[in-house]
């Protein structure tokens, strides 16, 4: 009898301790659905898995391209050159309110005698001009847009950028916001994965690279452009 008791005993606590992990088990699951639903900023990615995805750009939910005139350039010592560009985007969805984004700039740019030059901030002597050339890779949170048109070229869009604004400091009077656009997402929500700028003229370059999983989060900068 009194074994009997023990062996009631014995099996009501591991009905206990079984009751004890399935509710555990279920709050873990909760926990992670309040995650994904309740905080999709929070949402990182890995900037070394972009090989896995780099095929698939060709099949992406956006691949849009449009012009830029008169954008404002920055180096590492405050803006420096106005910019005339081509833009592609390409974006795919990587999770639940989330997409990869690369982005291109291909194009031309000027500056001007008295600025700053982008690598080592030296006064630049004249007036010159150049080409470069940048990729980048950003995750966006976000809801895509599909009453937009996702495919193509969708036109050319002037930030008025001039001169004068750049001796001031100033940012362009107007911009073309495509994550605002297509995704209703501000810019400081995106997550920079990795950029590559190349900057030219004549035998000088200055290239700009960051990566997010591999400079501790810190750009590296080389060369600069003196006119």
């Amino acid at each position: 009898m009194s074994q009997i008791i023990n062996n009631g005993k014995k099996y009501k606590n591991r009905s206990k301790q079984g009751q004890h992990k399935i509710y555990k088990s279920l709050s873990i699951i909760l926990v992670i659905i309040m995650i994904l639903f309740l905080y999709p900023y929070k949402t990182t990615y890995n900037i070394q898995n972009q090989s896995t995805y780099l095929p698939k750009f060709n099949n992406a939910s956006i691949n849009i391209t449009f012009n830029v005139i008169n954008d404002e350039y920055s180096g590492s010592y405050g803006l420096w050159a106005l910019g005339n560009y081509t833009k592609n985007i390409r974006a795919m969805p990587i999770g639940n309110y989330s997409y990869l984004a690369k982005v291109t700039e291909n194009g031309t740019w000027r500056t001007f005698n008295g600025l700053k030059s982008p690598g080592k901030g030296l006064i630049e002597p004249s007036n010159g001009a150049g080409v470069f050339h940048e990729v980048y890779y950003a995750q966006v949170p976000g809801d895509l847009n599909s009453t937009l048109k996702s495919y193509g070229f969708i036109g050319t869009y002037n930030f008025n950028g001039s001169y004068q604004r750049l001796l001031a400091g100033e940012d362009p009077a107007s911009q073309f916001n495509w994550t605002t656009r297509y995704f209703g997402t501000a810019n400081p929500y995106i997550n920079i994965l990795s950029i590559n700028l190349t900057i030219m003229y004549h035998n000088q370059t200055y290239q700009y690279h960051y990566n997010q999983s591999t400079n501790n989060s810190q750009p590296v900068s080389t060369g600069d452009i003196i006119t």
